[in-house]
């Protein structure tokens, strides 16, 4: 990914179990993992350094259903390749109206988004394996922490 202060770019692991619609993202050289649960509507944050979590609503108005169209307009821009994928390349729209290309495969997994010719989100390798629940699991033992606000 991009850097927001735009250093080097940071690298991120991200992982999916289709069963319980939930995502795992683990920030490169972080002792921090996040949870999305599309069923719950939540998100997860899970500091395993100092054994705290925090349980929130997932950000933004609503969590769309991976398989199902978001809201917004879509304009289909063609093909492309990324991590060795083929992708469909779509232009939309980010939350504060400016125009954003993203590439998704035919299976729907995003492996590139780029914005004003800029990359933002490049996947380096995509692997299609089961993942197991204990991947996304929010440990009940961790201390309860309030969401940074």
């Amino acid at each position: 990914m991009a850097s927001p202060d735009g250093g080097k770019p940071v690298g991120q692991r991200m992982r999916w179990q289709v069963s319980s619609l939930r995502q795992r993202i683990d920030p490169e050289g972080s002792a921090v993992y996040m949870v999305t649960s599309w069923r719950d509507g939540t998100l997860a944050v899970v500091d395993t350094l100092h054994r705290r979590r925090s349980v929130m609503p997932a950000p933004g108005a609503a969590l769309t259903p991976p398989g199902q169209v978001a809201p917004g307009s879509f304009q289909r821009l063609g093909s492309d390749m990324a991590a060795g994928q083929s992708c469909v390349l779509w232009r939309t729209a980010d939350q504060d109206g400016r125009p954003v290309d993203a590439c998704y495969t035919v299976d729907g997994i995003l492996v590139r988004v780029s914005q004003q010719g800029q990359v933002k989100v490049n996947a380096v390798s995509v692997s299609r394996t089961a993942q197991s629940d204990d991947v996304f699991a929010v440990p009940s033992d961790f201390a309860v922490a309030a969401p940074a606000r």
